[in-house]
């Protein structure tokens, strides 16, 4: 979500296009991507998912983003 001008909240979606890696540490997934000039980055906390959850999240990180 980013602020435009007027200061309200704008919603975008990105494809996995605009995703170039991720990190993981115990506690968290990071996604970094691109979107037109911009850098931009994702948090999810794990220990708000289900167990079989985070392991079926980095199953999918893993086979369209390369760690960073």
């Amino acid at each position: 979500m980013r602020v435009d001008a007027e200061g309200g909240s704008v919603i975008e979606r990105l494809g996995w296009d605009a995703m170039t890696r991720y990190h993981e540490t115990p506690g968290l997934y990071v996604v970094v991507g691109r979107a037109g000039r911009g850098i931009w980055m994702t948090v999810v906390p794990k220990r708000l998912l289900a167990t079989h959850d985070v392991e079926l999240l980095g199953a999918v990180l893993d086979s369209r983003l390369r760690r960073g």
